[in-house]
């Protein structure tokens, strides 16, 4: 019944102990004895918060100063609606911008407040840009999304100084090589090794060394795991943009200690050298280097590395943004350097680790499949069997 139904739904005890105590009682009759003890306890406690003398005040739209608003926007009293100051609205001095749009201009009053939020827009702006509004259909805030970026980017560009970082970690990396390796050149602290230089894209030479005649053969592997590509794609769900940094010369951020500097000596036609920091070429930097930034990032959701390759991500743009910013703020803390001009922020589509991500998916870049895109049927049978075994080497 519905007057059961009433009884027992009602959450204050006194009411509903009233109720079971009436005879005969009705839908009808319950409704209205629950409605007025309701009023009349609600009543109660307004007399109460008005004060000790029992003057009941309606605390519900009470106007504090009366002043009241013409057309104009100006007040009668000179109370300024804007900022609460005895003066008119019109001239009330919070700020006044100059506007200018399509070559008129207007001095149009703007409002500052401390507080995170989109930007608003008064009717009397509103008047004043005549926009077009039915041409109109989303304002997106990207004006706003943009300056919270270059505000993280000022606020750490330390870490894109154009130097060579040096991890503040306070300790220095070691290189564990066998006791009883014995140097391959007489008279240098360890082995020397010949080195390799390398081209990058830019045209810039790194000097490498061919450590598998020396120290590779003879050290421990350091076996700290490097994470699979297919593993870092499955954790992409979700990503609406993407940003990804460039280490500047990764490996050698990482300072060597004294005893393992001679291990990593090179030979060249200068003499002999030895590094200072980790080298490309040392079987063990790569798992040195990922332990290093995993405990720099550790706690950090949607940042993804392999070595020395980094991406962030986030289901929303804001989101994106602090994950960036906390990314940012550590790096700055423990001395790691970026390269600016090979960093991508905030992009819709990115190329990584050889694919291209957006949020639609991932997908070969197109230059990676090229040459297999552009091979000729073939018309013999020697072709279509040579044609076979490659297949199934790839």
């Amino acid at each position: 019944m519905l007057r059961d139904r009433l009884v027992v739904g009602i959450k204050s005890d006194r009411i509903q102990r009233r109720l079971l105590a009436e005879p005969n009682l009705t839908f009808e009759k319950a409704l209205e004895i629950a409605t007025a003890m309701e009023t009349a306890e609600k009543n109660a406690q307004d007399i109460q918060a008005s004060g000790t003398n029992g003057t009941f005040q309606k605390q519900i739209n009470k106007v504090s100063k009366s002043y009241t608003r013409n057309n104009s926007g100006n007040s009668k009293q000179g109370d300024c609606y804007r900022c609460g100051g005895n003066h008119l609205a019109a001239e009330c001095r919070t700020c006044k911008r100059q506007c200018q749009l399509q070559k008129e201009s207007a001095k149009l009053p703007l409002l500052i407040v401390k507080r995170k939020g989109p930007n608003l827009l008064g009717r009397d702006w509103l008047n004043k840009l005549q926009l077009d509004w039915k041409d109109i259909f989303s304002v997106v805030g990207s004006d706003n999304q943009s300056s919270n970026l270059e505000c993280d980017l000022g606020a750490n560009k330390e870490v894109f100084k154009d130097e060579l970082g040096t991890v503040k970690e306070g300790m220095k990396t070691k290189i564990y090589v066998d006791e009883s390796a014995v140097p391959k050149y007489p008279g240098s602290p360890f082995a020397a090794a010949p080195i390799v230089p390398v081209v990058k894209e830019n045209g810039s030479i790194i000097i490498c060394g061919d450590y598998k005649v020396t120290v590779n053969a003879v050290s421990k592997l350091d076996n700290y795991p490097i994470p699979k590509t297919e593993d870092l794609y499955a954790t992409l769900g979700g990503g609406q943009e993407y940003t990804k940094l460039d280490l500047n010369q990764a490996y050698q951020q990482i300072e060597l200690d004294e005893d393992s500097k001679r291990y990593v000596t090179i030979n060249t036609h200068k003499g002999l050298f030895r590094y200072n920091r980790l080298p490309y070429g040392v079987a063990s930097s790569p798992g040195i280097f990922q332990r290093t930034l995993e405990n720099v990032v550790q706690g950090i959701a949607n940042v993804l590395f392999r070595v020395d390759d980094i991406l962030i991500t986030g289901k929303t743009r804001e989101e994106h943004l602090n994950t960036l910013s906390e990314v940012l703020s550590r790096f700055k803390r423990i001395g790691i350097r970026l390269k600016k001009q090979k960093c991508v922020f905030m992009a819709e589509e990115v190329v990584y680790l050889g694919f291209k991500i957006n949020k639609h998916g991932i997908y070969p870049v197109e230059s990676k499949v090229e040459a297999i895109n552009k091979i000729p049927s073939p018309t013999k049978r020697d072709r279509t069997e040579s044609l076979s075994w490659n297949a199934e080497l790839l």
